[in-house]
């Protein structure tokens, strides 16, 4: 096949992909399932996987769709093993032979070629297409499972957005969103397994400008409200690994398995998309967002705590509307 023959084949299951989301919007997994069939038909990717976080928190991959003889993996957990590269580094990966591979691997697959989920920066999950034999895949076909994971991506955080409340919606009760106890508990959990594995995690605390004077002039119930919209929002931004709390100084969101930059990034976005947070009669609002990252800013719950309260107070000092990194500790 030529470079041009594969360019084309590629357009054509992009649009059939693209095709199958535009009448399923309200399904994702209805609309993986059928992009599953598309890989099948078009590039002769029979026996796929698409695994993403769990919900849970837990920091494991699940398969959520399947085809061809991996249909019997629907539901279970991915041995990270081959495909650590491809959630840590966000980089796609060919394996010659699974058996040569570290870690526990699927007896009836010898080769695999497999990418990333990548949403903002952050892998959600990854696609994986096997065959029964080794050396099966070329380069090709990595670039056209990295290709096809990338049209994921942009599904997958459509299909959330259809899939939660439309805007006008009740706003959504504090009591729905976890307790700073609880979050401090989840820290401490997180912080060990990265300590164990090498991996960042990053501490955000977002707190609404001016929300005691918005109290003030406008009551509780308004401020109020203004934070439930605000929980809805971040929790609609966030990977399901990650966690959301309202602490005593703004809303906590943990971030296990994420960069600084990455974490950058998810502020900076908070921080723009927090304009349409708007509770009856009252203005728009702004929000401050401090910045911690582990193990540079605290590698004890304690320390990065305050490290990102600290980043915070910088932030509202400043002005407010503005994402503030910690100051690495000495």
């Amino acid at each position: 096949m030529t470079a041009s023959d594969g360019r084309d084949k590629t357009l054509a299951v992009l649009a059939k992909i693209a095709t199958e989301f535009s009448v399923l919007t309200v399904s994702l997994p209805e609309f993986l399932n059928r992009a599953l069939k598309v890989l099948g038909q078009e590039l002769g990717f029979d026996d796929c996987v698409v695994a993403l976080l769990d919900e849970r928190g837990t920091g494991r991959l699940v398969v959520r769709a399947a085809s061809g003889r991996a249909a019997p993996r629907l539901g279970e957990p991915v041995p990270l093993g081959a495909y650590t590269r491809v959630m840590e580094a966000g980089e796609a990966v060919l394996t010659g032979d699974l058996r040569a591979a570290p870690g526990p691997h699927d007896p009836d697959f010898r080769s695999c070629v497999s990418a990333p989920i990548l949403v903002h920066g952050r892998a959600l999950g990854l696609v994986n297409a096997y065959q029964p034999d080794p050396g099966r895949f070329t380069e090709q076909d990595l670039n056209l499972i990295v290709i096809v994971a990338r049209s994921f991506s942009s599904a997958i955080e459509l299909g959330r957005l259809y899939e939660r409340p439309a805007a006008g919606s009740r706003p959504e009760r504090l009591a729905d969103h976890g307790s700073e106890p609880v979050f401090r508990e989840a820290l401490e959990r997180e912080l060990l397994r990265g300590r164990r594995h090498e991996e960042p995690l990053v501490l955000l605390c977002v707190d609404i400008d001016g929300l005691a004077a918005i109290r003030e002039k406008f009551g509780d119930a308004v401020g109020d409200t203004l934070l439930g919209n605000l929980a809805k929002l971040l929790r609609g931004m966030l990977r399901e690994s990650d966690t959301v709390a309202l602490g005593s100084s703004g809303f906590l969101l943990l971030l296990p398995r994420t960069p600084k930059r990455a974490g950058l990034s998810v502020a900076e976005r908070i921080r723009q998309r927090t304009r349409g947070v708007i509770a009856a009669g009252a203005p728009p609002v702004t929000v401050s967002v401090g910045v911690a990252v582990s193990p540079q800013d605290g590698a004890v719950a304690g320390t990065l705590l305050a490290a990102v309260g600290d980043a915070l107070d910088n932030a509202r000092r400043q002005g407010g509307d503005r994402v503030q990194p910690a100051r690495a500790a000495s």
